[in-house]
């Protein structure tokens, strides 16, 4: 008898064999790594009720970076453990003063720092057309992950030629508490339980205050 022609480009596959070019995937055999501290990335923005020029610290970061009130009228408990600097974001306000704002970034050993300030002298008077924009340089305490709890008081950059009414944005990443306890900061006003953003320099100056979110001094 004649066989059956077969149909162009198909041959007649054996039984019990697997369709070639499909593999099984299965489960993996363990559970794979997990990074289990939570991370936040956040542009916090704040406003310039006075003229400023200071200091920011580790402790001051951690405070802005949100807390819970612990003990009535007294102490903040902070979230943040440990944070990363990716820009300082300044615009100046229309001020009769004429240097521009400025970022000093400070190094982890004085020694390896260079002696730098750059400034834009603005006549008096004259509208600021642009943002003062500012990213942690190579070596500085900023530019990398930040314990700070154990920073805490140590200065990480200094904010120059603020005027009032300038608008400041910080944008960093950080992590909420879990193997660093966090660390309490002490505050004039506080109700029990309630969540407060504290000012970029502090409550205790209390000059860069944030902006939409809950906050005392």
């Amino acid at each position: 008898m004649l066989k059956p022609l077969l149909k162009r480009g198909k041959r007649p596959q054996a039984r019990g064999r697997r369709k070639s070019g499909k593999r099984q995937r299965g489960a993996p055999t363990l559970p794979p790594e997990l990074e289990m501290v939570f991370m936040v990335h956040k542009t916090l923005r704040f406003l310039a009720s006075g003229a400023f020029s200071n200091n920011i610290t580790g402790q001051m970061i951690a405070g802005a970076c949100g807390g819970i009130c612990t003990i009535t009228n007294s102490s903040v408990s902070c979230f943040a453990s440990s944070a990363k600097i990716h820009k300082i974001t300044i615009w100046p306000s229309v001020s009769l003063t004429a240097p521009s704002p400025e970022v000093i970034w400070y190094s982890p050993v004085t020694v390896v720092e260079k002696d730098e300030s750059k400034s834009r002298t603005i006549p008096s008077g004259v509208t600021v057309d642009r943002a003062v924009v500012s990213r942690p340089p190579r070596n500085t305490l900023a530019v990398d992950w930040m314990n700070l709890v154990s920073i805490g008081t140590t200065s990480l950059f200094k904010l120059l030629n603020v005027p009032s009414a300038s608008v400041i944005d910080l944008s960093l990443t950080f992590t909420l508490s879990n193997n660093i306890l966090s660390q309490n900061l002490g505050v004039v006003t506080g109700v029990l339980t309630n969540v407060y953003y504290l000012a970029l320099d502090g409550p205790g100056t209390n000059i860069l205050r944030p902006i939409g979110v809950p906050t005392t001094a």
